[in-house]
């Protein structure tokens, strides 16, 4: 009946989902990406509503001297028009599409900033992983991102480059988590 129905939230392993120590220096020297250089992450099916266009606009509109690597760990239907967008907007040279990952924990250990650009999320249980991995997250408010996030200064509105670009230059001033 209607009066024993309770909502149960997903739920994160956080056993699995924790701060990996060494993930920094291992994912950096995976995939050669200098100390300086600012690591962006982004997880999730390459698909419509995860919004990878909003990302690669508030991207192109960082100053030129920021010096920062954006990996996409996950796969889909789009992938092949996402690399020729970020190709045709210059972003090639700092995007790195790594398809299918096992070792999502790790890249969130090694980020320096997760960012979800989403204009249609359920939970947003990625975000709370992310979370958990104690990685510094810029999100669009989409869907249950807010239940997740709360008030957070990095939750920005949907398909709002120029918001997106802001948080994520403020996220990447913040104090490395060594």
């Amino acid at each position: 009946t209607r009066e024993r129905m309770v909502p149960i939230y997903n739920g994160i392993d956080v056993s699995r989902f924790q701060r990996v120590a060494d993930a920094r220096s291992c994912i950096r020297a995976q995939f050669d990406i200098p100390d300086g250089c600012k690591l962006l992450l982004a997880v999730g099916r390459l698909n419509w509503s995860k919004d990878y266009p909003n990302l690669f606009q508030a991207l192109a509109r960082l100053d030129p001297g920021f010096d920062y690597c954006l990996l996409i760990a996950g796969d889909g239907p789009h992938r092949a028009n996402l690399e020729r967008m970020a190709a045709g907007m210059g972003l090639s040279p700092r995007i790195r599409f790594l398809g299918i990952r096992r070792d999502v924990p790790t890249l969130m250990s090694a980020a320096d900033v997760f960012v979800l650009s989403s204009v249609k999320e359920s939970f947003g249980l990625v975000v709370g992983e992310a979370m958990a991995c104690e990685c510094v997250v810029v999100a669009t408010d989409a869907g249950g991102i807010r239940e997740v996030m709360g008030c957070d200064p990095f939750l920005v509105p949907v398909q709002d480059p120029a918001a997106l670009a802001n948080a994520i230059m403020a996220a990447c001033a913040l104090e490395p988590a060594e």
